[in-house]
């Protein structure tokens, strides 16, 4: 019984968090207080019972008694691959269960077992002890009562056990911190401090700067507020990759790409942002304020040189994406997003900082990526000059994605009209032109 509850309730969250659930660090007892919350939902009337189960006097010694019939099963699972637990006692979803859970034909089915399983389960659970527990419990269940919403917010939050790996450490899915909270938490050892939050951008997100200034210094951190783009403001953005490329458009959905593609990167050894915090009930994601110079601004740079130089050191920084790109693509992510606004070249050496992953995924077209940054690019170029630059720099973003181990069958389904058609509205015909000649014919 136990083990067929806890697979189910590791199917939805495979189900309900697609991205992010290979990343969870969920704590035994969510198991418990999930089964828990769903019988609440299901029957009401036990909600009283439950309460009682976790009263102050008797809280400990229950959940001990629970917990260890929970524990033995975990262990099984494990052993199965089910599942795997940390050294400090977390539980992460096995690779193998994950990825059967993740195929595409199969979610509906398994969504509707799991809804099936759990109604049954749940019914014939508490149909035979509801005599009893109306019984028992009369006074208690008077129908004003059981309609008191606060009764149920009483019972503990599941998602309080299902935690998410930032640089602050775990953050739980339940978290609901704002902006100002967050800042006060990180001053408040501080005297004197102030905070100050200034918005900085952001057209489909709201993206604000947070200055926290103490003892004579200021530190700074990025914060991105994840909304739905389910309003007209969305449309254009929808109609202008219709039929090439699927964007996600739910704010939890891009939030927890963005955490889940950082995190994966970060341990693959890219460089990244650093995540201080999330905060998924707010929909906030708090992020290091990172220096450097944006990659768009070097294209520009290219762009306006009427000669450039094959050996120019601008060329190198983009046959460096390209190579950064190629890289990514091998450890089986596609970024979704590759304008050059959203990558920044870092110090005295240049490295490549890749950034805004709410569009990656580690199943999506890798073939998009190349086509936007390629096609993209070409819209800094000048109405009035030739194709030179954007030849250039092509042939160098190319042979960098090549010689790090790209597909050139990506590079020239890139250069099909398919992609290319997507770029007229933001790019010249004949820049689109000569990026997709030089993309099919890529060697």
């Amino acid at each position: 019984m136990k083990e067929r509850l806890i697979r189910e309730n590791l199917e939805s969250l495979i189900l309900n968090y697609p991205e992010l659930s290979h990343s969870f660090h969920i704590a035994p007892e969510f198991f418990m207080y999930e089964t828990m919350a769903s019988r609440a939902r299901l029957f009401p009337p036990m909600i009283h019972s439950i309460l009682n189960l976790m009263a102050d006097d008797v809280r400990d010694r229950n959940i001990r008694l629970i917990m260890n019939g929970y524990l033995e099963v975990l262990e099984d699972l494990e052993n199965k691959g089910v599942l795997t637990v940390t050294e400090n006692g977390h539980i992460k979803i096995g690779e193998m269960f994950e990825k059967r859970r993740r195929r595409k034909t199969m979610r509906f089915i398994n969504a509707f077992k799991t809804a099936r399983k759990v109604l049954l389960t749940s019914a014939l659970g508490t149909v035979s002890r509801t005599l009893a527990l109306l019984s028992r419990n009369r006074s208690q269940f008077d129908s004003n009562e059981l309609g008191n919403s606060c009764l149920t917010r009483r019972i503990t939050d599941p998602h309080d056990y299902v935690r998410i790996p930032t640089a602050r450490g775990l953050a739980p899915l339940s978290d609901r911190t704002d902006i100002k909270a967050f800042a006060t938490e990180l001053l408040a050892s501080q005297r004197e401090a102030t905070v100050d939050i200034e918005r900085i951008g952001g057209i489909l997100n709201d993206v604000y700067l947070v200055k926290l200034s103490h003892g004579g210094r200021q530190d700074r951190i990025v914060v991105k507020s994840f909304r739905d783009w389910t309003s007209l403001k969305w449309f254009p953005v929808s109609l202008w990759a219709v039929g090439t490329k699927t964007f996600a458009v739910l704010g939890n959905s891009r939030l927890e790409r963005e955490c889940a593609i950082n995190h994966l990167l970060s341990t693959r050894g890219f460089t990244v942002p650093r995540i201080l915090y999330v905060s998924h009930g707010r929909r906030l994601v708090f992020m290091d304020y990172v220096t450097g110079e944006k990659l768009s601004r070097i294209i520009k740079k290219i762009l306006k040189s009427p000669a450039i130089s094959e050996e120019s050191v601008d060329l190198e920084v983009i046959g460096r994406f390209g190579r950064e790109l190629a890289e990514v693509h091998s450890a089986g992510i596609a970024l979704g997003d590759t304008k050059p606004e959203n990558a920044m070249v870092l110090g005295k050496n240049r490295g490549i900082m890749l950034m805004d992953f709410e569009q990656a995924s580690r199943s999506g077209d890798k073939a998009w990526d190349i086509a936007e940054f390629t096609y993209y690019s070409g819209h800094y170029a000048s109405p009035l000059g030739g194709t030179r630059s954007i030849d250039s720099m092509t042939k160098a973003f190319i042979q960098g994605y090549v010689c790090a181990g790209g597909e050139i069958k990506l590079i020239r389904k890139a250069g099909t009209p398919k992609y290319a058609k997507v770029f007229s509205v933001v790019t010249l015909p004949h820049i689109i032109l000569t990026v997709s000649n030089l993309c099919k014919n890529a060697k």
